[in-house]
């Protein structure tokens, strides 16, 4: 590949050297049919867990800034893979909204739903951002 600048034109490093190219298209060519919180919940409803989507969007939105902060990269260089991450980081987001009482078997269960939505793509959880 050739790039140009206005002031030199020079060649790019061969592209056999990319590793990994990762997109994040999450509000930008899909987003969520509903709020994090909402979703979370519905999830939850699906174990026979009551919880509020209010209360779990401002845990969300605390516990996701802490949790990016002590492992950035979803855990890349902590030796944690990235559905490990998610898994803890949902188990706090329920705690941290009240529900220090649901045992850590049902909140797996919780976060299998949620991971199998989100990462398969479920339409009921993501559409087409217009």
């Amino acid at each position: 590949m050739i790039c140009c600048d206005v002031f030199r034109v020079y060649r790019m490093p061969a592209v056999s050297r990319l590793k990994a190219l990762t997109l994040d298209v999450t509000n930008t060519l899909v987003k969520a049919r509903a709020s994090i919180g909402q979703q979370y919940a519905d999830a939850a409803s699906m174990h026979g867990i009551r919880a509020d989507p209010v209360a779990l969007d401002s845990a969300f939105d605390s516990t996701w800034s802490q949790k990016k902060r002590e492992m950035p990269d979803y855990g890349t260089h902590h030796g944690v893979t990235a559905r490990e991450w998610w898994s803890d980081l949902v188990k706090r987001v329920f705690v941290k909204a009240g529900h220090k009482d649901v045992g850590p078997e049902m909140l797996n269960k919780v976060f299998d739903t949620l991971w199998d939505h989100f990462m398969v793509g479920s339409s009921s959880f993501w559409c087409l951002n217009s």
